[in-house]
């Protein structure tokens, strides 16, 4: 991914068409001039008549820590939700929660190769982020949010996470919505020794067994916890282009509080939804999704598009705090 780094003040105010990266956790508006607001002030003004949307960023590595968070188009299409949508005559805040410092117990270079290591010990990178956005959700109920009102939200690792605190810390918060949930390399696609990509499940998991023997058995045993849930009122989104878990989150269909719903593959290397073609907006103007990412079904939820599903997003908030 292509990522201009920048130093960041406690808040500021920029202009959407500048690419920002921000390494910490903080609440996000954007005005009707289409100005993003970021703040590190962990304070809620009238938290009884706010939703919480926690989001939960993906990650660079599996285990090992890094200095990730989210950058400027992540943030802006959830912005102008929040922005554009009272549920309940209450207002939506957005609080990216940055937990890529976390490492885990028994990372090493190469961890997942080394038959030594495997099965691994103590608490993964995670595991650990599961517990921490766990507790934060209790942070905000101390500054007097109702948990009725905390809406758990995460792409990639984070919708991983996401399922896993709301299946392991189901009172934790309302509900939670993924995007393309998926935190061990690719599944759904994978390129084999002669350089050729492969779609076909089997011959992936057999790579997968051969060059990342260690990613396996903690990915089981994560999906394990995710069926085992009593009742998991998630809203999940995925792409069959993905390569991360594309056609390999169909599992996920089986459990029934859930709601899945897979968004348009590319026709002809191009993305639409809705008929709708899907831009991103990372520099001075917008650049085709497909242009900017290499993986760009994993992506696709950052784009403007993706603001075909608000009414979707709206609804699910609606139902959960009612419920």
């Amino acid at each position: 991914m292509k990522y201009i780094i920048i130093f960041l003040i406690c808040c500021f105010s920029l202009n959407i068409a500048e690419a920002k990266n921000y390494k910490k956790s903080g609440f996000f508006t954007i005005n009707d001039e289409d100005k993003l607001k970021y703040s590190k002030n962990f304070k809620v003004d009238d938290p009884l008549n706010k939703i919480i949307l926690l989001f939960n960023h993906g990650q660079d590595h599996t285990d090992r820590k890094s200095k990730h968070c989210v950058h400027t188009n992540m943030m802006l299409s959830l912005s102008k939700l929040v922005r554009d949508n009272k549920i309940l005559d209450k207002e939506m805040l957005l609080y990216s929660f940055c937990t890529d410092h976390f490492q885990g117990d028994s990372y090493r270079v190469d961890w997942y190769q080394k038959k030594e290591l495997i099965p691994y010990k103590g608490q993964t990178k995670i595991d650990k982020r599961v517990e921490a956005i766990a507790k934060l959700t209790d942070d905000f109920v101390e500054l007097g949010v109702p948990r009725k009102q905390i809406i758990i939200v995460g792409n990639s690792c984070g919708a991983w996470a996401t399922l896993l605190t709301i299946s392991q810390y189901p009172d934790k918060a309302a509900g939670g919505i993924g995007f393309m949930p998926a935190c061990y390399g690719w599944f759904s696609k994978e390129i084999d020794d002669d350089g050729n990509i492969t779609e076909d499940i089997d011959a992936v998991f057999n790579l997968k067994k051969e060059w990342d023997p260690g990613f396996i058995p903690l990915r089981e045993k994560q999906q394990n916890i995710i069926k085992s849930a009593k009742s998991l009122p998630l809203l999940i989104f995925t792409n069959p282009d993905d390569p991360f878990e594309g056609k390999t989150s169909y599992w996920l269909k089986e459990i029934p509080s859930l709601d899945f719903i897979e968004t348009p593959a590319n026709k002809d290397g191009e993305y639409f939804i809705n008929n709708e073609k899907c831009f991103v907006q990372p520099a001075k103007k917008k650049i085709a999704v497909e242009e900017w990412f290499d993986e760009s079904g994993h992506q696709i939820w950052q784009t403007d598009c993706f603001q075909y599903y608000d009414d979707t997003l709206i609804k699910y908030i609606e139902k959960r705090l009612s419920s």
